[in-house]
């Protein structure tokens, strides 16, 4: 397929309402961390959103979709969802009281299905998350007649996101700048044409986070049976290659040695045949490191961890724009972070986290062993962090900014 002029494809109004930062015109990676300080107008109109994923699994683009259609109806629009019936989605969807519609995404004839309820339903937008929904999702558009917007959560240069961009009320929306020049560069797209709405977060609503760092410390240790003096080191996250827990690991090794009461915390498991948990425990054994580096499994009450931890980890390989990152920040936990994707869009090295680089168990124990001896310039970094992320990360500043990009693809008229 020839590539779009880049006139159609810069969609100048939707730059000059949502701040895409500056991308170097070679389209070099990695780029300098960016912020988005300023407001993009909501759409003036109500709109019913249609939002759709096809997804097995509950994890970063699935609590994205919750957030953002939770806070679009508290804008004032209607936000329905196409989801796979029968999996985690649709009872976190039922409790959290998303309108689903009743169709399932993954249904034969699925786009004549959902396209008949979206016009029974008066859709105005449709709004995809992941590869098979922009599939779906701009089936359906174009019978409708009506903008298609597809959110790009991963790296993946599948055809089904380069149609939704020369579909002429179509439009990519990427989580960092990182991954909206990813699809610019493999796309042939004008630099700076994709938009970017980063993760936002109600972490700062759930019951846990009223806790206190010292209350949530002190009930966490008196569970896990930790010495009152232990410091809380805390990874969350499905332990997989990609989120590099080998590499804190090995960092535990110089980290013990400076601090023995320093404990990692392990949050998360592994996939179903995967053979990862096994292979980080014999890491574990062989580091003799049992005692100092934990495995909590699944847990509920992970803003209660981030509370009561005093530092967060996250030494990932690779990371679009992790959810994880955005929460801890939010509730002022420190956080060290490697320099991969997105992540430095999110953590000001030095002031809201330290950024290391990946797959360097060496820089990861040093920034660690930075912070723990430093309580107050930790202190410091998670005090900023949490008011960069409260500004810049907020649900309502989230569902504006996309409010402003179905305008501009005629959403609404």
């Amino acid at each position: 397929m020839p590539s779009a002029p880049a006139s159609r494809l810069s969609k100048e109004p939707i730059s000059r309402i949502v701040n895409t930062g500056n991308l170097p015109q070679d389209g070099a990676l990695p780029f300098q961390p960016r912020t988005q300080t300023d407001r993009a107008p909501a759409a003036i109109f109500p709109m019913h959103i249609l939002h759709i994923i096809r997804s097995a699994n509950f994890a970063g683009s699935e609590r994205f979709l919750l957030t953002l259609a939770r806070a679009q109806k508290e804008l004032g629009h209607r936000a329905s969802a196409v989801i796979i019936p029968g999996k985690r989605m649709e009872a976190i969807s039922r409790e959290e009281g998303l309108d689903l519609a009743p169709v399932a995404a993954n249904a034969f004839f699925g786009s004549r299905r959902v396209a008949r309820w979206a016009r029974e339903n008066g859709v105005d937008v449709i709004h995809t998350h992941l590869t098979g929904a922009a599939r779906l999702g701009l089936a359906v558009a174009k019978r409708l007649d009506i903008p298609c917007v597809a959110h790009l959560h991963i790296y993946r240069a599948d055809p089904a996101y380069k149609a939704v961009a020369l579909y002429p009320k179509g439009q990519l929306v990427g989580v960092s700048r990182h991954v909206a020049a990813f699809y610019e560069k493999s796309f042939s797209l004008a630099p700076g044409s994709i938009p970017v709405a980063m993760n936002a977060s109600y972490v700062l609503e759930d019951p846990q986070a009223v806790f206190t760092r010292a209350e949530a410390a002190a009930a966490l240790k008196d569970e896990l049976d930790l010495p009152e003096d232990s410091r809380l080191l805390l990874f969350t996250g499905r332990l997989s290659k990609g989120k590099g827990q080998d590499v804190a690991i090995e960092a535990m090794k110089s980290v013990a040695l400076r601090h023995p009461e320093a404990r990692l915390l392990l949050v998360g498991t592994a996939k179903r045949g995967s053979g990862m948990e096994g292979a980080l425990r014999r890491q574990v054994r062989e580091a003799g490191l049992e005692g100092t580096v934990l495995f909590l499994g699944f847990r509920r009450d992970v803003v209660r961890l981030m509370r009561a931890a005093d530092l967060c980890l996250m030494p990932s390989r690779h990371d679009v724009m992790p959810l994880v990152a955005v929460e801890a920040m939010m509730l002022g936990c420190p956080l060290v972070g490697t320099r991969v994707c997105g992540v430095p869009e999110l953590i000001e090295d030095g002031r809201t986290g330290l950024l290391v680089a990946p797959e360097d168990p060496q820089a990861l124990a040093q920034a660690t062993i930075r912070l723990l001896d430093d309580p107050a310039l930790a202190r410091d970094m998670g005090h900023n962090a949490e008011i960069h992320t409260k500004k810049e990360c907020a649900p309502a500043l989230l569902a504006e900014r996309i409010g402003a990009v179905y305008a501009a693809c005629g959403a609404g008229r």
